[in-house]
């Protein structure tokens, strides 16, 4: 759970609500070009913090004169909703599911089939050809057995042009 996710946000005022009722306002707000894009900062501060009995839970300033204080990188946190929006959406649910076992079948079967435990060379030149044999005779196997079970032009997900 993060920061932000213990308080309530009120879109009205651009403010958190604390679990005790306080409001943490926006104090400073900055843009600053990161990797060709503007990332937005926000700071958060509590108007008043003493005598709240959740002050240990959400702060951990020694001086208890001092708020509570946070930063919340907006950019991120709409770019999190955008991501979270496209992974829940029924096709990449079955994109996900279809990776995995595809992934743990292929790595299942170097381990066990191939009886892969470790590289047999040194250096990257090395290493990079002795990959490239297992990726080629994994997907010569996987090829003789579509060929074996007449599912030579099938898919298990549907294809689609960008």
């Amino acid at each position: 759970m993060t920061q932000e996710d213990r308080y309530t946000y009120d879109e009205q005022w651009d403010a958190f609500i604390c679990a005790y009722g306080k409001t943490l306002s926006l104090r400073r707000e900055t843009t600053e070009i990161v990797q060709g894009r503007p990332v937005t900062t926000n700071w958060y501060r509590c108007e008043d913090c003493t005598n709240c009995p959740h002050r240990s839970a959400c702060c951990q300033a020694k001086d208890l004169a001092k708020p509570k204080e946070f930063m919340l990188k907006k950019t991120f946190w709409k770019m999190r909703a955008v991501s979270l929006e496209n992974i829940t959406t029924e096709h990449s649910i079955y994109l996900r599911m279809c990776r995995s076992i595809q992934v743990e079948e292929a790595f299942g079967l170097l381990k066990n089939d191939f009886g892969f435990r470790r590289f047999l060379t040194r250096g990257k030149a090395n290493i990079r050809t002795e990959l490239f044999f297992l990726a080629l005779a994994y997907d010569l196997k996987k090829l003789w057995m579509k060929r074996e079970n007449g599912r030579l032009k099938t898919h298990l997900s549907e294809i689609t042009v960008a």
